[in-house]
């Protein structure tokens, strides 16, 4: 829900302090390619929005998955099995 409502397209005014979270959101960036494939060929800005080649957006979403993954495994190795 963090991830949401920092993504910006949820909430307008997102504060100063939370507003880099939305670069680790899968939903700003999902967003972000979906505007591309829906309006690119009408506009190239929505809503401030630019919409590029799309590639910096699929670059994060797939550094996302193999990242969060990496994380995950990680923090469940540091777990102590209990007995």
């Amino acid at each position: 829900m963090t991830f949401m409502l920092a993504g910006g397209f949820f909430v307008k005014k997102v504060p100063i302090f939370i507003s880099w979270i939305r670069y680790m959101s899968f939903n700003y960036h999902t967003y972000k390619l979906l505007l591309k494939v829906q309006y690119e060929p009408i506009t190239p800005i929505i809503n401030g929005i630019r919409i590029d080649s799309g590639w910096t957006e699929v670059a994060a979403l797939i550094a996302m998955v193999f990242g969060y993954r990496l994380l995950a495994y990680l923090s469940l190795r540091r777990m102590k099995l209990q007995s």
